[in-house]
């Protein structure tokens, strides 16, 4: 900008440095917006042409991270990138952890998309809290992943009602408003996932014998963890399912277990569309 507008190089003033710093010292004005947008630009070039070079790559998420991780740095803020796998595929990730104000946080950009883009709706808060602890938010969304995939036994709709019977008990008011909807859309039949919302043994004769068996296998190692003993499997065993499905049965229920915990302690607050949502069926 000083050389082709002003026709004076700004590295032959003050600090000798190119930059905007310099520049704004020595010359000042409207011409330093100009800089700034210039800097800007060479910003979003930047990140097109890496889109346009690695966008598929399963490394894409690393390169990013090294880069933020970079920026952040000359600017003066402690960061590291950190690298795993992430998503039922578990391909290979990576994300930047920076500490600001004695915290740690994490920033992902492509995790984020994600979640503004699945439920981008005013007032789902979960995903901004969790963040806060970078690491175990990972690690949720491996085990998620690794629980609903292609590769299960155990059909979705069979893990969204596991996941409804066990909220309901452990009444978290959040998972049970948010799974009841997405188990709404599967199975196009409101009234029904809403009798087991309430009680699923009020829809015993709505469901299949396996259904019904594996929400009173999720009630009973939610309610009697204590109890639990070869019995509960022998029941499943006798509707019929194998032992794959039995034990991702048991981790389905352990996983909603888990999350109703921590999701009741971060109290968040359900978006309103998912009482409405998945509603309006011929059942």
């Amino acid at each position: 900008v000083s050389k082709y507008i002003l026709r004076d190089d700004v590295r032959n003033h003050g600090s000798g440095n190119a930059g905007l710093t310099n520049f704004h010292r020595t010359f000042g004005g409207g011409l330093t917006l100009v800089v700034i947008l210039c800097d800007v630009l060479k910003a979003v070039l930047a990140v097109l042409l890496g889109s346009w070079l690695f966008w598929g790559n399963p490394m894409l998420g690393k390169y990013f991270a090294a880069l933020f991780c970079l920026l952040a740095r000359e600017v003066g803020q402690p960061a590291y990138p950190v690298v795993g796998k992430l998503g039922k595929n578990a391909s290979p990730h990576g994300w930047v952890e920076m500490e600001l104000d004695g915290a740690v946080y994490m920033f992902d950009p492509q995790l984020e998309w994600r979640y503004l883009h699945d439920y981008g709706k005013s007032g789902y808060d979960l995903f901004k809290v969790l963040p806060l602890n970078a690491k175990e938010y990972i690690g949720f969304l491996n085990f998620k992943g690794s629980l609903f995939n292609d590769t299960c036994y155990l059909t979705d709709a069979q893990k969204e009602m596991i996941g409804v019977v066990v909220s309901s008990y452990n009444c978290c008011s959040y998972c049970l408003t948010t799974h009841g909807d997405n188990l709404r859309g599967m199975w196009k039949n409101a009234r029904l996932v809403d009798k087991i919302s309430y009680n699923f043994r009020s829809a015993k004769d709505e469901l299949s014998k396996i259904d019904y068996a594996l929400c009173e296998y999720a009630w009973f190692v939610t309610a009697h963890p204590r109890d639990i003993d070869s019995t509960q499997i022998e029941k499943l065993r006798d509707v019929g399912l194998n032992d794959h499905e039995i034990l991702e049965a048991a981790f389905v229920a352990g996983f909603f277990n888990y999350t109703n915990r921590w999701v009741s302690t971060i109290a968040p607050v359900a978006n309103p569309g998912h009482f409405s949502h998945n509603r309006n069926f011929d059942d």
